[in-house]
């Protein structure tokens, strides 16, 4: 074990969290990197920041956002309906907010990643557009949000639906083009690949050189997600 988290503490891998369970982790996983998996319930509560104190100084630490706002709605930083998009933003807000209170704890950077699936009928290179319009808006030095690449069959509220955003070669070439950085789950790569009958190997040369965060699971099929490696 202890070879196993050497090699991980080197190459700087680590394992999702909650905030409720971080401690217990923490101290059996001890790989010194961890990835904050958030609710919106604990986005929004006044005791988000009582972890910070709790962080070894010494940890490198990340933030995943919810996928979901409070009643049953994706987070949509660019929605149409102003009441989403403003709630979306809120949340946001407030996890960059977390995010830079960790920052000063550790002294070093706390990316945050994103499930941005939402199109609300547009056209793909409209919504991408706006999208990093904001979320370049809000980035900074210490803190950067990374959209995840996702799968065309995402598992939301119980069920499986298709997204048409952040899975395709066309967001590929949009990308790459505009060399932006994303996080790249490779388990939501391969799902998707295999929608588009196409290689995952040759879709992660394409975006190797964007990759500023890294998702690690197996897949199987165009569904079946986070299976272990």
């Amino acid at each position: 074990d202890q070879k196993i988290f050497n090699y991980a503490r080197k190459n700087y891998i680590g394992i999702p969290v909650r905030l409720h369970d971080y401690s217990y982790y923490s101290n059996i996983i001890k790989t010194s990197t961890y990835e904050f998996h958030l609710s919106y319930g604990e986005v929004l509560s006044k005791d988000l920041h009582q972890v910070v104190d709790s962080i070894d100084s010494n940890y490198l630490i990340s933030l995943h956002l919810p996928d979901y706002l409070p009643g049953n709605k994706i987070i949509d930083p660019i929605s149409e309906n102003k009441s989403d998009r403003n709630d979306s933003r809120l949340l946001i807000s407030k996890a960059l907010d977390f995010a830079k209170a960790i920052s000063s704890r550790i002294n070093n950077s706390v990316p945050i990643v994103g499930s941005f699936s939402q199109t609300n009928n547009r056209s793909r290179n409209e919504v991408l557009d706006d999208l990093f319009d904001y979320i370049n808006s809000n980035e900074s030095s210490e803190i950067n949000i990374y959209p995840q690449w996702l799968p065309v069959y995402a598992w939301y509220f119980g069920g499986s639906v298709k997204l048409e955003l952040f899975n395709s070669e066309n967001d590929i070439n949009y990308l790459i083009k505009n060399s932006i950085n994303i996080c790249l789950d490779l388990c939501h790569l391969a799902l998707s690949a295999k929608y588009f009958n196409a290689d995952w190997r040759d879709w992660y040369s394409k975006l190797k050189p964007i990759i500023g965060h890294f998702h690690f699971a197996d897949a199987q099929g165009v569904d079946g997600e986070g299976l272990p490696i």
